[in-house]
């Protein structure tokens, strides 16, 4: 049920959940009756428009529903962009690294600080929040993704292994990855 949610998040977040908000308001206007409404009367545009907003519209129960889902798809997007805090065991992510990822000569990398309400910075610059981090201490495997502030709208799912506090190695959307201390 978990990945059901986090899908359906991630595809609210996308284009694809603004182009079908516009598709369900063009359904609700399809199931206003224009044959029902008297435009006889009407001179004008505007009186056109005055018979049409005073005709007594009885709406479907689904029409409601889908006019609730919308609104928690508005609702999981506003959630999605709020930052969270790190938890007590994400601790072990504050600090300044040398992220590299990918493999030479294909690869790059960056140096990052990662702050205590779970801010990603790139030279200063607020890049990603942290979220959904957990840590199992059995197999010593950090997960957490990264989620793009402003207009990136990317969600990069890290998978890293504790090598030591200094050292995390694993993949980020499949991609190897590696972030070492700094100082």
């Amino acid at each position: 049920m978990n990945t059901f949610l986090g899908h359906l998040k991630d595809w609210s977040n996308a284009n694809q959940g603004l182009l079908s908000l516009f598709a369900v308001i063009i359904a609700l206007i399809g199931i206003i009756p224009f044959k029902d409404i008297d435009f006889s009367t009407a001179t004008s545009v505007f009186q056109a428009c005055i018979a049409l907003l005073t005709y007594p519209l009885q709406i479907p129960i689904y029409v409601l529903l889908v006019i609730v889902f919308a609104a928690s798809l508005f609702a999981f997007y506003i959630a999605r962009r709020r930052p969270k805090s790190v938890p007590s065991a994400g601790k072990v992510l504050i600090g300044s690294w040398r992220n590299d990822w990918g493999t030479p000569p294909g690869g790059g990398f960056e140096i990052a600080e990662i702050t205590a309400e779970g801010k990603y910075l790139v030279n200063g610059r607020h890049a990603f929040d942290i979220h959904d981090f957990s840590y199992d201490q059995a197999s010593h495997q950090i997960r957490f993704i990264k989620v793009g502030v402003g207009n990136d709208y990317r969600r990069l799912t890290n998978i890293l292994s504790v090598e030591s506090d200094q050292l995390l190695v694993g993949n980020e959307l499949n991609y190897p990855i590696r972030y070492s201390k700094v100082g």
